[in-house]
């Protein structure tokens, strides 16, 4: 988009308004709403690995427990957090996926780069319903998945194979359908270099 003589671009004013307006309805739905049936499963998750342990609970427990270790980790020290401060661990558990999601803005616009109406395409995914409900009602992990996967995305285009196989890596200590893009991204890499690195990176952060 032509900016002005300012340095301005046209619409800048709406797209800002947007991405505000978009941050607004995720801080509500994280500190006003309850979530869905999802937050209270989380919530017996950390009580459980608190009693047992995470390996005694991947062998059995209360709940089926199926995630990745690390983001284990992450939602119990979150209940923690959540003792410690009095705020809600409801609130807590979404805020950082909103988080991903406002990264995933950023990472679009970055991938768009040059192509006209970038933003809008950017603002629409902001204000999309679907990507609003996943990183800030829902209450689970999913939007994580989006964000690595565009962060990986970014990295392949510019022939970064090393750093695409490692966040591709860091995505299954979130959610293991990222792993499902894998060899999109191995085809993608311009040299069997790039590839080797990709995949012993993925690997090795994995």
């Amino acid at each position: 988009d032509p900016s002005d003589g300012y340095g301005h671009r046209p619409g800048s004013t709406l797209f800002f308004a947007a991405i505000a307006l978009g941050a607004a309805v995720r801080l509500f739905f994280c500190f006003s709403t309850p979530g869905t049936l999802d937050v209270d499963i989380w919530l017996g998750h950390t009580v459980a690995l608190e009693k047992q342990g995470l390996i005694s609970y991947y062998q059995g427990g209360s709940l089926i427990f199926n995630h990745p270790p690390p983001v284990a980790w992450l939602i119990s020290t979150l209940a923690n957090l959540s003792a410690a401060t009095g705020i809600s661990f409801a609130a807590l558990l979404r805020l950082p996926f909103s988080l991903f999601d406002l990264a995933s803005v950023w990472m679009i616009l970055r991938l768009l780069d040059g192509v006209p109406h970038a933003r809008w395409v950017a603002a629409a995914y902001w204000l999309h319903p679907l990507a609003i409900l996943y990183s800030s009602y829902h209450g689970n992990t999913d939007t994580s998945i989006a964000f690595f996967l565009l962060a990986t995305t970014l990295l392949i285009r510019r022939n970064q194979g090393l750093w695409a196989g490692a966040v591709l890596g860091l995505c299954l200590w979130f959610k293991i359908p990222g792993v499902l893009a894998g060899p999109v991204f191995w085809f993608a890499l311009p040299n069997s270099r790039q590839r080797l690195l990709f995949v012993l990176a993925g690997g090795a952060t994995a």
